[in-house]
């Protein structure tokens, strides 16, 4: 990867829409988090489903006593495409009855796709900053408005031509950051499958000719 694609990746998954982050209190502390269920669908919308070509491998679990508690501390190996991986590191209390390593690897993936830039905005606390919260909002709001009106535009498309400008579109808006990749593959989809509808009739049409 050149210099200048080095923050590809960054720049396509940093910012985070509001309905997927919470606000969390632990003691005094108040932070933002996101919800991971979020993060792993942006991930999966550019990688492929969570075990083939990204995810974690090499696992190992080990519980630990200190003092007047147990830690369990999971080491694994994050890997993910073309050939990326590098090893993490997470600990969290546990607690008998709390789903502690279900919650480990979880809380383990959402850091390892912190790394990379995936809701990068969380993890640098900006959402503390009202401002940059509304700013936002604002923005996914109109990006939902947006997906609102293309998506009627694609269903109804009446030829492929109409398809492959919806597909143009689609890559031109994701490259100039003005749509995420999780919701440009979204669209992508659905104009694959009005293209395989409109293909579908095309080819009904011409048999129905040939039989005539």
């Amino acid at each position: 990867m050149t210099k200048q694609g080095n923050l590809k990746l960054w720049n396509a998954v940093c910012s985070t829409p509001p309905e997927h982050t919470k606000d969390v209190r632990y003691g005094k502390r108040k932070y933002t988090a996101v919800d991971p269920q979020w993060q792993m669908r942006v991930a999966t919308s550019l990688w492929g489903p969570y075990g083939t070509d990204w995810g974690f491998r090499d696992l190992e679990y080990s519980i630990v006593d200190m003092e007047d508690q147990k830690i369990a501390i999971l080491h694994a190996t994050f890997y993910y495409p073309p050939s990326g991986s590098f090893p993490v590191v997470n600990e969290m209390q546990l607690r008998v009855g709390d789903e502690v390593f279900k919650k480990l690897v979880t809380n383990t993936r959402s850091k390892a796709l912190s790394w990379l830039g995936f809701s990068a905005d969380v993890f640098m606390g900006k959402f503390e900053d009202t401002g940059y919260a509304r700013s936002m909002a604002e923005r996914f709001s109109g990006e939902n408005s947006f997906v609102k009106r293309f998506v009627a535009t694609i269903q109804t498309a009446k030829n492929l031509e109409r398809c492959d400008d919806a597909e143009a579109k689609i890559k031109q808006m994701l490259e100039d950051g003005q749509l995420t990749p999780l919701v440009a593959r979204e669209l992508s989809d659905l104009v694959v499958e009005r293209r395989s509808i409109l293909m579908s009739v095309i080819d009904m049409a011409s048999s129905e000719s040939d039989d005539g």
